[in-house]
């Protein structure tokens, strides 16, 4: 007797290396520290649509063009 094994999505573990899963949310990351902010922002990225910026007022800016769905401070 054979049994099927369920069909299964593709998940962040079952990707080859380099290759991203379909963004699906936007995150707003402000963080003045260079280094932290492209660190955040490269992970995430896998996942998520980012929007890194390292104040405020970039901030702002952010949010009067697009709609976010999580912001990171």
């Amino acid at each position: 007797m054979s049994t099927k094994r369920p069909k299964t999505e593709k998940t962040d573990a079952s990707l080859p290396a380099g290759e991203v899963m379909h963004p699906s949310g936007r995150v707003l990351i402000v963080e003045p520290e260079p280094l932290l902010r492209w660190s955040m922002s490269t992970y995430l990225s896998r996942w998520f649509e980012v929007f890194p910026t390292d104040d405020d007022a970039g901030a702002e800016r952010v949010l009067g063009e697009h709609a976010v769905d999580a912001l990171i401070v």
